[in-house]
């Protein structure tokens, strides 16, 4: 599985996503099988989802395939299952994009202060 995180926002997506919701996610998917299909790779299956949590088709059916898995272990009914497997999708891309957000500002302040002149740092 190789995941790839799309947002619709994007001036080179923004026109498409405002006519097709998903396109943004179903894209970053083809552009990853094209990508597949010009090398000898094993078989690798591409997951997008965009930032505000719109799966893609191959995420889509990811999310269903582990929610019937879900749905035969736990003898819940598929729908209940299916809407939990899109909670934890969700609740995962959620903390990912926190995480990231966290690691590019501590990244900025670091460099801020690598960049500060010493007067500045004594006067602070």
């Amino acid at each position: 599985m190789d995941l790839v995180v799309t947002n619709p926002t994007a001036l080179t997506y923004a026109r498409a996503a405002g006519q097709t919701p998903g396109v943004t996610a179903a894209r970053a998917e083809d552009v990853k099988i094209a990508s597949y299909a010009s090398r000898s790779l094993p078989k690798v299956t591409p997951v997008g989802i965009e930032t505000f949590g719109r799966p893609g088709p191959s995420a889509e059916k990811l999310i269903s395939e582990l929610a019937m898995r879900r749905a035969g272990q736990s003898g819940k009914p598929y729908s209940k299952a299916k809407a939990e497997m899109r909670a934890t999708f969700s609740a995962v891309l959620v903390t990912a994009n926190a995480r990231m957000l966290y690691a590019a500002q501590k990244r900025a302040v670091e460099l801020m202060w690598a960049r500060a002149e010493p007067l500045q740092l004594m006067m602070a």
